[in-house]
């Protein structure tokens, strides 16, 4: 499920892997290091966010 895929891409990203993740899904995009939002194609807003 998604909370399994999210703790795996975590634990990936600690070891020091970039993640690319592209999702329609508010919750799974606040667990972000950092957070771009495009709409209709353009950038919207560039945030980097503390966790």
């Amino acid at each position: 499920n998604g909370a399994q895929v999210m703790d795996i891409l975590k634990g990936l990203n600690a070891a020091g892997a970039t993640i690319v993740m592209v999702t329609h899904s508010p919750s799974h995009a606040d667990q972000a290091n950092r957070r771009i939002d495009m709409l209709d194609g353009r950038l919207v807003a560039s945030v980097a966010q503390a966790l």
